[in-house]
């Protein structure tokens, strides 16, 4: 499996949420919300700390299509995530 990080600073729980149920309607795609890293309460802040998806190590091409659109779609309303460039192998 391969796992990859998305980090929308200022993002609200409800986007993450949606953002996780639309990459879990791919085949093989499981998503995580991480707890946010900040430990003080802010509103112009988001309440998660990122979302976490992981992909089976031979992804359909046309998913990772979809994937990729997916999040793409979410950059274009809400800016470009920080994103974990290299995917973390998982056990």
């Amino acid at each position: 499996m391969r796992s990859e990080i998305l980090c929308y600073p200022n993002l609200p729980l409800a986007v993450y949420r949606e953002i996780a149920a639309h990459l879990q309607q791919l085949d093989g795609v499981v998503t995580e919300l991480l707890p946010p890293t900040d430990t003080t309460f802010d509103y112009a802040h988001s309440q998660v700390g990122g979302l976490r998806f992981t992909y089976p190590d031979g992804f359909n091409p046309r998913n990772r299509q979809q994937l990729t659109a997916i999040i793409e779609f979410y950059a274009a309303r809400y800016g470009t995530p920080q994103r974990l460039r290299t995917p973390v192998v998982m056990s």
